[in-house]
C-alpha cells in the first residue's frame, strides 16, 4: 500500500520518522526503516555521507511510502518501507550510488578487514 508522507528526521542512512497520512485526517508518527538496503554505521564517514544524501533529498518533505502488508515491521518495530519521491525509488537509487548495500533481513554484507601480519621476534641466535 501507498501511503503519503512526510519525513521529519534522518537517524541514519537507512532509517528516518515520518508522519504518515492515513486517510480522513489521520496521521500518525513512525520510525520507517528503508526495507532493502543497509547503510553504513553512522560513526563512520560512509555513513554520514548516507544520511547526508537522504537530508538533501527528503528532509521536511513530501515522500510516497510503499509498506507491504504482510512483512511490515522489522525486529525492532519500525516500519519497513521503500520511499518513492517522483516516483523514482530512494531505496535503490542508494545501492546505485553506493550509499547503502542490498540487504534483505540475513547477514549484513561485511567488507573484510585487511589481513594483520602477526609479527613475531626472531630468535636470538646468541642464546642458544
Amino acid at each position: 500500500m501507498f501511503y503519503p508522507a512526510t519525513i521529519n528526521r534522518i537517524i541514519d542512512g537507512d532509517t528516518v520518522i515520518a508522519r504518515l497520512d492515513l486517510g480522513l485526517g489521520i496521521d500518525i508518527t513512525q520510525n520507517i526503516r528503508l526495507v532493502g538496503i543497509d547503510a553504513p554505521e553512522l560513526h563512520t564517514d560512509e555513513g554520514k555521507a548516507a544520511r547526508a544524501w537522504l537530508c538533501d533529498r527528503i528532509l521536511y518533505r513530501p515522500v510516497l511510502l510503499d509498506i507491504n502488508s504482510k512483512n511490515s515491521h522489522d525486529k525492532y518495530g519500525r516500519l519497513l518501507a521503500v520511499i518513492l519521491v517522483d516516483e523514482l525509488n530512494l531505496n535503490e537509487d542508494m545501492i546505485r550510488l553506493g550509499y547503502a548495500v542490498e540487504y534483505n533481513g540475513g547477514q549484513r554484507a561485511v567488507t573484510p578487514a585487511p589481513a594483520q601480519t602477526a609479527t613475531m621476534p626472531l630468535p636470538d641466535s646468541e642464546s642458544d
